[in-house]
C-alpha cells in the first residue's frame, strides 16, 4: 500500500514532533479499515498518521510523537503485539496509550501479552465510533498531559544544562567525564580551550590514551589515576603542564546496581595559590627571620646592660653579626693610640685563620682593607667581590681574604655617641655577596651597639688605669698614715705610762705633805695644796682612761657567746661603793639575752654608761637607773636610762668623741674619755652606740651588739 493516502483521498505530511495538538497512529493492513478509523479520530479534531503494517508503523514511530496508538491485533507479517513489542524497547516510547482492535475475541494469551506490553484497552470490530471517540479521547488527553508535563521538564533540564554549561564555563577549572573504556564523554570548564589545554569539541569521543600518551616509556600518571577511579577509588592528583599546576579529583560514577560505568573529574589551576602561597611562606620565613634577629639585637643590649665581661660581649656581637648577615666570618675592632698615629686593633673575629687574625691583629688607615678604607673615608665599604674591588688589587689585604676563603667584604664604621669613629664591625662570604638593605638596616643597629659597648670598654680602661693609680697612692698614703698612727699609738701609750709614775709620786707625796703639815700651813698655802693634789688626781684619771682607750685599739678581740646579765652584775658589784656613796637605786629589767660579745669590752662600756647616769643628775636628786635589753633581728640593743639633767639635742654628735665633755665645770668631774671608749669597745665588737636625750628629762644611751651565734672574730687592731 505504497500510497495509502491518496487512496484515502488524503495528500498530507507528517505531523511536526512540536505541535500542541494529539496525533493519533493507526495501524491497519486494510485501507477500508484506515480510512473509517481516521475519520471517528479525526471528529475529536485530532491529527492522524497511517501506517498499513508493522514495519510502516516503527518507521512512523521515528518520525513523530504520537499521543494514543489504534492498533490491529493480527495483520500479517508482523502482528499488532510483535510492533508492540518492538515499540516498547524505546525508551521514550514505553508509555504511549496502546489500543488494540479485534474482529473476535482475543485469546488469553493474547490478552495476557497485549496487557503486559502496556495495552490499555480492547476494541472489538464493528467499532462503536462513540464509544471509541470516548476511549482515545480519555487516553490521549492524559498521555498529552503527562507529555506536556514531560516536555516542559525536560525543557527545564536543557535550561538547567544549559546554566549550568554556562555556568562551567565560567568557572575557573575543567570537568568531564568519561565512560567505561575511558573516552570522555563530556567536558566542560573555562580551563578548555586556555595554554595547551584544546577545546572541548576536540575532546569528546577521544580516548583518554590518546590524549594522555606515555612518559619515558611509562603509562601517564594522570591516566592511571583514572584507571583506579574506575576500579572504584577516589583519586585526587596533581600535574603540571606548560609551567602551570593542576590539582585534580576523580570520582567513579556507579549505576543503579552499583557497577562503575564511567568517571567523574573535576582540576583547578592552582597555580596562582601555589605562587601566592609561596610568596606568603618566603613573607613569613622572611617575618620570622626578621623577628629572630630583632630578638637577637635586644638580647644583645640587655646583655650590654647586665653583662660585665666585656670580651664575651664582643664574642656574642661577633655570633649576632654573622646571624644577621648570613655571613661565614666577622671581626671587630676598636681605634686606638699605637706608635706614631691611630690603629684598628682586633677585639675578636669568627672564622679567621690564625694567618688572617694575626695579619689583621692592627690595621692602619693606608691599608688596602676594607677597613683601611672604612677609616680614611668614615663611611661604609662594600666589596661584593674582593677579586675585582679596584683599592684592593695588588695588596697583601688580597692574598690574605683568598687564603682565608673570604670572597666578599662590608665594613662599617662603629661612631661614638659625640659622632668620632671608635673602631670597625666587619662581615665576610666565602661567595661574591652584596648584602640587602634589610640586613644593613638591622646590621647598623648591632653597630650602634658595637660602638657603645667599645666606648664603655675605652672607659673601663681609662678608669682601671685611674683606679690603678688611685690604689697606688691610696695604699702608700694607708701605709704612710699607719705608720703614723702606729707611732702616735705607741708615743701616747709610752708617754701615758711613763707620766703615770711621776704624776701618783706628786699626788701621794702631796697627801702626805697635807696629813703632816697641814696644821703648820696658813689658808693660803693649804689652797695651793688642795689644788695640787686634786690636779694630780684628775691627771692620773685622765692616763687611766686613755690608757683604757688605747688598750682596746690595740688588742685582738674574739666575739663569743656572753652572759649579758652576768657582765650587768659584775659590773654593779665594781661600783656597789660608788652607787651606795651616791645613794642610787639601779633596776635591771631581766632576762637579759645573750650576746656575741667580749666579756672585757663589754663591761668598760657598761661601767662608764652606768658611772655617767649615777653622775650626771641634778643636785639633791637621788640617782635612779633602769638597764634593759631589747631584740631587734640578728641583733641586741641594751638600753641605759637615767634620771639625770639631760643633754640638748645639739650636743649629741659629738658626745662619743675624744675629750668631749658637755658640762666642763667642777660640779660634775671627768675626763671626757669615758663615752669615747665607749664607742670604741662597741665598734671592737661590730656595734654601734647611740643617744635619746633632751635637757632636764634624763637620757637613754644603748649599745647595739649581735645576738648570740657562732664565734667569729669582730676586728682587729689598727688604727682609729
Amino acid at each position: 500500500m505504497g500510497n495509502l493516502e491518496e487512496q484515502a483521498g488524503l495528500a498530507r505530511q507528517a505531523p511536526s514532533r512540536e505541535t500542541s495538538t494529539p496525533v493519533v497512529l493507526i495501524v491497519d493492513d486494510l485501507a477500508a479499515n484506515l480510512v473509517a478509523l481516521e475519520s471517528v479520530v479525526r471528529q475529536l479534531g485530532y491529527q492522524v498518521v497511517l501506517a498499513n503494517s508493522g514495519s510502516d508503523a516503527l518507521k512512523r514511530m521515528l518520525e513523530t510523537e504520537f499521543a494514543c496508538i489504534l492498533m490491529d491485533l493480527r495483520m500479517p507479517g508482523i502482528d499488532g503485539l510483535e510492533t508492540a513489542a518492538l515499540i516498547r524497547k524505546r525508551e521514550r516510547h514505553k508509555d504511549i496509550p496502546l489500543i488494540f482492535l479485534s474482529s473476535g475475541d482475543p485469546s488469553l494469551v493474547e490478552l495476557s501479552q497485549a496487557y503486559s506490553l502496556g495495552a490499555v484497552d480492547f476494541v472489538r470490530r464493528p467499532v462503536d465510533s462513540d464509544i471509541l471517540k470516548s476511549k482515545i479521547r480519555t487516553v490521549a488527553n492524559l498521555y498529552a498531559e503527562r507529555a506536556l508535563a514531560r516536555r516542559e521538564k525536560e525543557d527545564e533540564l536543557r535550561r538547567g544544562r544549559d546554566r549550568l554549561a554556562l555556568l562551567f564555563d565560567q568557572l575557573p577549572l575543567a570537568l568531564w567525564s568519561v565512560d567505561e573504556n575511558l573516552k570522555l564523554t563530556f567536558c566542560g570548564g573555562s580551563l578548555y580551550g586556555k595554554g595547551d589545554i584544546p577545546t572541548p569539541e576536540l575532546l569528546i569521543g577521544k580516548p583518554m590514551a590518546e590524549l594522555l600518551p606515555e612518559k619515558d616509556g611509562r603509562e601517564h600518571p594522570t591516566l592511571a589515576a583514572h584507571r583506579r577511579a574506575l576500579e572504584g577509588q577516589e583519586v585526587t592528583y596533581s600535574e603540571e603542564r606548560s609551567g602551570r599546576t593542576y590539582e585534580g579529583c576523580l570520582r567513579p560514577v556507579r549505576d543503579g546496581r552499583g557497577r562503575v560505568m564511567g568517571v567523574l573529574g573535576a582540576a583547578v589551576d592552582i597555580t596562582e595559590r601555589r605562587r601566592a602561597e609561596e610568596a606568603l611562606r618566603k613573607g613569613r620565613a622572611e617575618l620570622e627571620r626578621e623577628l629572630a634577629d630583632v630578638q637577637l639585637l635586644q638580647r644583645v643590649g640587655a646583655e650590654l646592660i647586665l653583662e660585665g665581661n666585656a670580651q664575651a660581649l664582643f664574642e656574642g656581637i661577633m655570633d649576632a653579626a654573622t646571624r644577621i648577615m648570613r655571613s661565614q666570618y666577622a671581626s671587630i675592632q676598636m681605634l686606638s693610640d699605637r706608635g706614631n698615629g691611630k690603629e684598628l686593633r682586633l677585639l675578636a673575629f669568627r672564622g679567621f685563620s690564625p694567618e688572617a687574625a694575626r695579619f689583621w691583629e692592627y690595621v692602619r688607615p693606608g691599608s688596602g682593607s676594607t677597613c683601611g678604607v672604612a677609616l680614611r673615608e668614615g663611611r661604609r665599604v662594600i666589596a661584593p667581590d674582593v677579586e675585582r674591588c679596584d683599592f684592593m688589587v695588588g695588596t697583601e689585604d688580597l692574598d690574605t681574604c683568598l687564603r682565608t676563603g673570604i670572597r666578599a667584604v662590608q665594613t662599617t664604621p662603629l661612631i661614638s655617641r659625640g659622632g668620632a669613629i671608635v673602631g670597625m664591625i666587619s662581615t665576610h662570604w666565602r661567595e661574591p655577596h652584596e648584602p640587602s638593605e634589610r640586613d644593613l638596616r638591622l646590621f647598623d643597629i648591632l653597630a650602634r651597639q658595637a660602638a657603645d659597648l667599645i666606648e664603655r670598654r675605652a672607659a673601663e680602661e681609662k678608669l682601671r688605669t685611674l683606679n690603678a693609680e688611685l690604689d697606688d697612692r691610696v695604699r702608700e698614703q694607708t701605709r704612710a698614715l699607719r705608720e703614723t698612727v702606729t707611732e702616735l699609738d705607741s708615743f701616747a701609750y709610752t708617754v701615758a705610762h711613763d707620766l703615770r709614775s711621776p704624776l701618783r709620786s706628786i699626788h701621794n707625796f702631796g697627801e702626805l705633805l697635807r696629813e703632816e703639815a697641814a696644821p703648820k700651813l696658813g689658808p693660803v698655802e693649804r689652797g695651793y695644796l688642795e689644788s695640787i693634789i686634786r690636779a694630780g688626781g684628775r691627771m692620773d684619771s685622765l692616763i687611766t682612761d686613755l690608757l683604757s682607750y688605747t688598750r682596746i685599739h690595740r688588742q685582738d678581740v674574739v666575739l663569743e657567746k656572753t652572759d649579758l646579765e652576768a657582765v650587768v652584775s659584775r659590773v654593779l658589784e665594781d661600783l656597789e661603793a660608788e652607787l651606795s656613796a651616791r645613794n642610787a637605786e639601779v633596776t635591771v629589767s631581766k632576762p637579759l639575752p645573750e650576746v656575741m660579745g667580749h666579756g672585757l669590752l663589754l663591761t668598760q662600756a657598761l661601767t662608764n654608761l652606768i658611772s655617767n647616769a649615777v653622775k650626771f643628775v641634778a643636785p639633791g636628786t637621788s640617782p635612779r637607773v633602769r638597764i634593759s635589753s631589747q631584740k631587734e633581728r640578728r641583733r641586741v640593743r641594751v638600753w641605759v636610762e637615767d634620771n639625770g639633767i639631760g643633754i640638748a639635742p645639739e650636743h649629741h654628735p659629738k658626745l662619743f668623741q675624744v675629750f668631749e665633755r658637755i658640762d666642763p665645770t667642777e660640779d660634775y668631774p671627768g675626763t671626757g674619755i669615758g663615752l669615747a671608749i665607749v664607742r670604741r669597745a662597741a665598734e671592737r665588737m661590730g656595734g654601734t652606740v647611740g643617744v635619746e636625750s633632751a635637757v632636764g628629762r634624763g637620757s637613754r644611751f644603748w649599745i647595739d651588739v649581735p645576738i648570740a651565734g657562732p664565734q667569729v672574730p669582730a676586728s682587729s687592731p689598727g688604727p682609729s
